[in-house]
């Protein structure tokens, strides 16, 4: 007769070795991690690295948002590094982040907004290169006959979507010429759509010369009087 006592304390024992066996294989710091994230009252903490190219960036407002939770803050100076913490949502895994870029001349260059994951914390941001978003244009009306067509307008558009900007500006005999700088805030600028229109001294107004192109120079020819 097979003593059930003796069963009994090997079942045990058993049971302890595959309770032991699996307690080692549970890494305590990813648990911890994971738990983290989940624990109630755990804050969401960024660090966020802005680097100004001074040459050409005056200054950089960067804006983070995690839910409902908007903040913005302003720099200037050539490297500062934002720390901004906020409650931990267990059921929002991700923030985003913007930053618009001042440049000492043109329009506000924007980024973003980006989303990234509450697990990256760390953020180093770079601000641009300012020739990949801007183009200075030069537009000559050297060859215009201003005692045919006193004034000529000249319309500029460029970039897209939220980007699209447009400028207007008039060539005379005290100016005939002009430079301008194209900043796309963020968006491709090539190639940009120009229209010319002539200002006869009768006071009508003709249609010129208009088109896309990726050239930064436009010559204007003088007017053709038809006949």
């Amino acid at each position: 007769m097979q003593d059930t006592s003796t069963t009994e304390t090997i079942q045990v024992e058993r049971t302890n070795e595959v309770a032991t066996t699996q307690s080692r294989n549970v890494q305590p710091s990813d648990q911890g991690q994971r738990e983290s994230l989940r624990t109630p009252g755990s804050n969401l903490s960024l660090n966020v690295a802005l680097i100004l190219d001074r040459r050409d960036i005056e200054a950089a407002v960067l804006k983070l948002a995690y839910g409902d939770d908007i903040q913005s803050f302003s720099r200037g100076s050539d490297f500062q590094e934002i720390a901004w913490e906020t409650p931990l949502n267990p059921r929002l895994q991700q923030y985003t982040y913007e930053v618009i870029w001042h440049p000492r001349h043109g329009s506000p260059i924007t980024m973003g907004p980006q989303t990234q994951s509450v697990d990256n914390t760390h953020l180093v941001l770079q601000s641009p290169r300012l020739e990949e978003f801007q183009l200075v244009t030069d537009v000559r009306g050297f060859a215009v006959d201003y005692a045919v067509t006193p004034f000529v307008d000249v319309a500029l558009e460029w970039g897209r979507g939220e980007y699209e900007r447009h400028r207007t500006f008039t060539l005379h005999h005290d100016c005939r010429r002009k430079e301008d700088l194209l900043a796309t805030g963020g968006s491709a600028l090539y190639p940009y759509h120009y229209d010319i229109v002539y200002n006869l001294a009768d006071g009508s107004r003709i249609p010129g010369a208009s088109g896309e192109t990726t050239d930064p120079i436009i010559s204007i020819m003088p007017y053709q009087v038809a006949g």
